[in-house]
């Protein structure tokens, strides 16, 4: 991962493009990162949105190595009570997730109730979604 303020200003956009749309009551806020690498944009938007929203927040990694990383992070800086409950790092590429392959992976390790969580959700859309840059 290189370091500049790309992710800082994609987390930034982010949420001030969300916060231009009424989301509707009682529904939560469903939030996906792609690529999310160490989890930084993921971490830094829900930051910025999980006072203000129910918020389902998920990061794809297809690097097991930076899937772990970005899971480890999240659970040091938002609490491991968060991690996977209102926002979870899911080791997979995309496309496999989307066709519901099962994921086979080592040190990425998927729990099995984060990947039905993403299913569910994914079905109701997302609102919103960052490509890490």
């Amino acid at each position: 991962h290189r370091w500049t303020t790309d992710d800082i200003v994609t987390a930034q956009i982010a949420i001030g493009e969300i916060s231009k749309i009424k989301q509707p009551s009682g529904q939560p806020l469903r939030y996906l990162d792609l690529g999310c690498g160490n989890g930084s944009v993921l971490q830094m938007t829900s930051w910025g949105l999980i006072e203000k929203y129910d918020l389902k927040a998920f990061g794809i990694e297809a690097r097991s190595e930076a899937a772990a990383l970005a899971r480890r992070s999240l659970s040091f800086n938002v609490g491991k009570e968060n991690v996977g409950n209102l926002i979870s790092v899911i080791h997979g590429d995309f496309r496999d997730l989307e066709r519901k392959v099962p994921f086979e992976d080592g040190k990425g390790n998927n729990n099995p109730d984060q990947l039905t969580n993403f299913y569910h959700t994914k079905e109701e859309k997302f609102n919103l979604v960052t490509g890490t840059p």
